[in-house]
C-alpha cells in the first residue's frame, strides 16, 4: 500500500511539473517557511534532524540504506535548533529569517530588500553537476561537520545515480 501511494505520489508530481506554466516566481520575495517544507519534501528525508535519522535506523525498520537516510537528513532544510545560529538567531531566534531591515545593531542580516534572497523556479534536475551543485548550496545552510556533509552529498547522488534519476 505504501508503495502504491508513493508512485501516485510521484507520479503526480509529474504530472505537475509537465503541466506547469511558465513561471514569475523569481519576481517575488523567498518565504522561507514554505522553502523548508519544499525542500524537506524534495529531500525524501525521514527527518531534517541527523539523530532522529540514526533511530530510524537503529530501529532497523526502513528499507533504503542508512548511510542515505542519513545523507538525506543532512541535506534537508536546517531544523529550528541549528536556524537560530544564523546571523539574527541570537537576538530574534527563529524569527531571524524573516528580517528585512532592523534598528538593532546585528551583523549578517539584510538591510534592504534587495539583499533578500527571491524564490527560485521548481524544476527537477536530472543532470549531474547541476545536482551536485544544488546539493552542496542546500548542505552549506547547516551547522555540521564537514566530512558529513560530504559524505552525505556522495550517497544522496550514489542512490540518485542507482535510481537512475541522474
Amino acid at each position: 500500500m505504501s508503495n502504491l501511494r508513493s508512485k501516485i505520489a510521484e507520479l503526480t508530481l509529474r504530472v505537475a511539473e509537465l503541466e506547469q506554466a511558465d513561471s514569475a516566481e523569481s519576481l517575488f520575495f523567498d518565504n522561507p517557511l514554505a522553502r523548508s517544507i519544499r525542500n524537506l519534501a524534495e529531500s525524501k528525508a525521514i527527518s531534517n534532524k541527523v539523530e532522529i535519522a540514526e533511530k530510524a535506523v537503529e530501529s532497523e525498520e526502513m528499507k533504503k540504506d542508512p548511510q542515505v537516510i542519513e545523507g538525506e537528513a543532512i541535506i534537508a532544510p536546517p531544523p529550528p535548533g541549528e536556524t537560530v545560529k544564523k546571523p539574527g538567531g541570537k537576538e530574534f531566534g527563529t524569527l531571524n529569517q524573516f528580517i528585512v531591515k532592523t534598528e538593532e545593531d546585528v551583523k549578517g542580516v539584510p538591510q534592504s530588500h534587495e539583499e533578500i534572497p527571491k524564490s527560485e523556479v521548481m524544476t527537477k534536475v536530472t543532470d549531474k553537476k547541476q545536482l551536485k551543485k544544488e546539493l552542496v548550496k542546500k548542505v552549506v545552510e547547516r551547522h555540521l561537520d564537514k566530512k558529513d556533509k560530504v559524505n552525505a552529498i556522495k550517497n544522496v547522488m550514489q542512490d540518485k545515480a542507482e535510481k537512475g534519476e541522474i
